[in-house]
């Protein structure tokens, strides 16, 4: 078994043992490696691999064996490490598509694309609370497409107005109102 980490390919080091005297003997430095196994989203499995320590660190700082292999030079990485990055990349697409089907949740349930479609109300009033507009009712808790086809429409308005006055009409009809009147 080599003594090199498969990610970052840290190997054996030679220097010197000083002794109190001062007298240099050759030695070998050793990285620290560890048997560790990585759990890869993409491959959905385990994964087990003899890197040293600070690699361990390093694929913690980088979210995890996936994104540290995706960034990872090739000439580092040894053969094994290599084919796991070419199968990452192979899915990488792919999972990224499919990852909210993968939960216990999601798995249950079917997906509805419906979004509340027919419940909008026109110029919803509520305790005192007037929405102009296709509003969901405030009282059901509901998803909707509403909120964001509003959007829409008021941004549509702004691309087509013409001055402030035509956006805001009853901010000037406030300020017409006579001193008697008030």
């Amino acid at each position: 078994m080599a003594r090199r980490c498969e990610l970052t390919a840290k190997g054996p080091m030679v220097g010197h043992k000083v002794s109190h005297s001062n007298i240099k003997t050759k030695r070998r430095f050793l990285p620290n490696l560890c048997n560790v196994t990585f759990i890869s989203d993409a491959l959905g499995r385990n994964v087990r691999l003899r890197v040293s320590t600070n690699a361990i660190k390093s694929v913690d700082h980088r979210g995890g064996l996936d994104a540290f292999l995706i960034k990872a030079k090739a000439d580092v990485l040894s053969p094994r490490a290599l084919e796991l990055k070419k199968a990452i990349e192979a899915s990488w697409a792919r999972w990224q598509s499919d990852a909210a089907s993968r939960g216990v949740i999601a798995r249950r349930h079917p997906y509805t694309y419906e979004m509340g479609m027919g419940h909008a109300v026109e110029n919803y009033e509520w305790d005192g609370l007037a929405m102009p507009g296709r509003v969901v009712d405030l009282t059901k808790a509901q998803a909707s497409e509403e909120p964001m086809r509003n959007l829409y429409r008021r941004w549509a308005q702004f691309m087509e107005a013409d001055s402030w006055d035509e956006l805001m009409p009853w901010r000037h009809a406030a300020s017409r109102v006579p001193q008697a009147a008030k």
